[in-house]
């Protein structure tokens, strides 16, 4: 148990596109096996439900932040900190914003207003960040395929004026990112990880990042929701999207049927909106991340 015997809360916020949902997976087969070492784990889906509530739009998120210290305090506590936890675990990459908003050289503008009902923590609670990271290359594929789902008129205009600004040799960097979590969160201890080394091995992080040495975590399959799309599925996607042809109604549905009829068979078939040079300036960026980042967070130096 943590000081004055409250529990410590973790906070895994994304990124989008970095192994966040089988992470997720992984932890919701693990809920008794954490239980056993005073981990409440908070799948999901339960997450965000009880999100909705105060980061879901700027008037919610305004009204909280503008209710009394207090009041901010036990709202939290009372959606996510059970009496008898030692420690509380949650994990939603939409607390820091949508795939669309990752989509921008300065990905997450609206980080520091949805992490407010974190920030009300603080004073009470030592706070736990955890911070995945990727090669931009596959986040920005991966993040327009997602949010041509779910806003196809907003992730093509986000798109565009990516592609403006990555043409002008603009460069995104984590970074920065993890630099406005840092300020928008001061005191919070921040642990960050590539999806290049998860991938290899995910079972370490999560036992490194829970200071679990003993964790038995399983090893699972790609989730089959993250199924990745070819060329000629976006494409279709796109061009419908592009034509006015969609029924609010039904286009996730069909989007999803598209996507699953015509996925990734090899390396060639994988989509990508950027050319030869940009990849090139966005793996040397990434690089220079991993550097800095390495600095930074030097208890996680073997999984960045």
């Amino acid at each position: 148990m943590t000081s004055v015997n409250k529990p410590q809360l973790i906070f895994h916020l994304g990124a989008h596109k970095t192994a966040t949902t089988h992470f997720q997976d992984t932890l919701s087969l693990m809920t008794d096996e954490l239980a056993s070492y005073g981990v409440t784990y908070h799948s999901r889906g339960v997450v965000r439900s009880k999100l909705r509530r105060i980061i879901s739009s700027p008037f919610t998120s305004f009204a909280f932040k503008h209710s009394p210290y207090g009041i901010q305090n036990r709202i939290c506590q009372h959606m996510f900190i059970p009496g008898d936890a030692e420690q509380v675990f949650v994990s939603d990459e939409n607390i820091i914003g949508s795939c669309v908003d990752e989509l921008s050289i300065h990905p997450y503008r609206g980080l520091d207003r949805r992490v407010g009902f974190i920030r009300s923590l603080l004073k009470s609670y030592s706070v736990k960040i955890l911070f995945s990271v990727r090669n931009f290359k596959r986040v920005y594929p991966g993040a327009y395929t997602t949010a041509l789902r779910f806003e196809p008129e907003v992730a093509i205009k986000a798109r565009k004026s990516l592609t403006d600004m990555l043409n002008d040799e603009m460069m995104p960097r984590w970074t920065d990112v993890i630099a406005r979590v840092r300020a928008a969160l001061p005191g919070a201890d921040i642990y960050v990880w590539s999806q290049e080394k998860y991938k290899s091995n995910p079972a370490d992080i999560i036992r490194n990042v829970l200071n679990i040495p003993d964790l038995v975590v399983p090893s699972i399959d790609d989730p089959k929701e993250t199924i990745t799309p070819n060329k000629l599925a976006v494409n279709l996607v796109e061009s419908r999207a592009q034509k006015g042809d969609i029924n609010k109604q039904t286009w996730l549905t069909e989007c999803d049927a598209i996507y699953h009829e015509h996925c990734v068979n090899d390396e060639s078939e994988r989509y990508t909106f950027l050319n030869d040079a940009q990849i090139q300036l966005l793996k040397d960026s990434y690089e220079l991340d991993l550097i800095e980042l390495r600095c930074q967070c030097p208890s996680m130096n073997d999984f960045l």
